[in-house]
């Protein structure tokens, strides 16, 4: 839920209500000082896992007006948009070398997609070098896809390309299904359930939440001055 802190340990949300809160509320060390925007899960009358969205005790009119009444009106340049995405390689490159083994935090379409599109790329071109530099082609291509098993391969490239992106793939996979509110043990469905894959492809279609939960806050949507680079 959206809110205003309209004073210290108290924050107005769109419904109108005040929730409590403490500094120990507020995620990634931000200070919600009164005028703050912030997003928060509320629990009864408190108020936890804030994010602050905006600070600064001058407010604009929009929450000047939340102060004083009951509801909190948000102005067009306050509304939730969603960022524009990076290209499908700078995704896969994150995946790499910045979040390789992260299984925390959430990830949106645009990054989970990326990734995988450019690690399918890889494997498929790891598999054709395999096959005609390691491996007895000549024989495959005479006696066909049924000589598969009788023939000489060696797939080093494949294996290489399997060991380097098994971890940052399952890691991924557990911070798209946290951008819906999933919990990362989803992911054993591939293990255990034959068609777990499919299963599992078709929850990745799926829009994550707008607002922050327990994961963390959205990759994809906030205010066009709140958002963080490190969500990208």
């Amino acid at each position: 839920m959206r809110g205003i802190v309209i004073e210290a340990g108290t924050v107005r949300g769109e419904d109108g209500s005040d929730y409590a809160f403490t500094p120990a509320d507020v995620r990634s060390g931000a200070v919600a000082g009164p005028g703050a925007r912030v997003d928060f899960l509320a629990a009864g009358s408190r108020a936890g896992d804030i994010y602050v969205l905006s600070t600064g005790l001058a407010a604009p009119l929009s929450g000047l007006a939340a102060l004083a009444g009951t509801s909190i009106m948000l102005t067009e340049a306050d509304r939730i948009k969603a960022r524009p995405a990076k290209s499908a390689l700078s995704y896969f490159f994150d995946g790499i070398f910045r979040k390789y083994a992260n299984f925390s935090g959430r990830a949106r379409r645009a990054e989970y997609f990326g990734f995988v599109l450019i690690a399918l790329l890889i494997g498929a071109a790891a598999l054709a070098a395999d096959l005609y530099f390691f491996s007895d082609l000549a024989h495959l291509q005479s006696a066909g896809w049924a000589g598969l098993f009788e023939t000489d391969l060696f797939m080093p490239l494949t294996g290489a390309a399997i060991i380097l992106l098994l971890l940052p793939g399952a890691a991924v996979s557990v911070r798209r299904l946290h951008d819906q509110k999933i919990t990362g043990w989803v992911f054993l469905l591939v293990l255990a359930v034959p068609i777990g894959p499919a299963i599992l492809m078709v929850v990745m279609l799926f829009d994550g939440f707008k607002a922050a939960n327990k994961y963390g806050p959205s990759p994809k949507y906030a205010l066009p001055d709140a958002v963080p680079e490190t969500f990208a």
